[in-house]
């Protein structure tokens, strides 16, 4: 399976994607995770402590069988400064609120994802987290993740 981060659109960026930094490229087999700005080789994310993001992820089932009840998370976000790991495991909660449908993705397909992202609790600071792509039915079945760097903005 396969995860691709846009902001604002898929095919074509909107403002909001230069606003913010992003940067689309269609996903292949050689580059499975795009989207989001290269920053070395991870990928950075930047969120305002207080507000909201709207996101396109996009999810490519690389699987021979179906994705079923695919859904999308933020978890396992590690404070650069202290090292601390702050994930649904310690805490009982996702350290991001992500409000994300789910779909249903044959195999070799892609679907698109509208998602909102809202800190809820990480203080500003820069964190590596993981995106995933995992069963609404069964949280521990993951398709899929993304390591990425996330700044949270005062």
């Amino acid at each position: 399976m396969t995860l691709f981060v846009g902001c604002g659109g898929i095919r074509n960026p909107t403002p909001v994607v230069q606003e913010i930094n992003y940067e689309y490229k269609d996903p292949d087999y050689k580059t499975p995770l795009t989207g989001l700005r290269m920053k070395g080789y991870s990928p950075i994310l930047e969120l305002p402590l207080k507000n909201s993001r709207e996101l396109i992820i996009g999810f490519y089932n690389t699987m021979k069988i179906s994705a079923e009840n695919v859904t999308i998370v933020i978890d396992n976000c590690i404070d650069s400064s202290s090292g601390k790991e702050i994930s649904y495991q310690n805490e009982g909660n996702y350290p991001v609120i992500v409000e994300s449908p789910t779909q249903n993705v044959n195999s070799e397909e892609s679907a698109e994802f509208e998602i909102t992202i809202e800190n809820n609790l990480l203080l500003a600071d820069t964190y590596i987290c993981k995106l995933k792509a995992i069963s609404a039915n069964d949280m521990t079945k993951e398709y899929e993740s993304l390591t990425f760097f996330m700044k949270i903005m005062k």
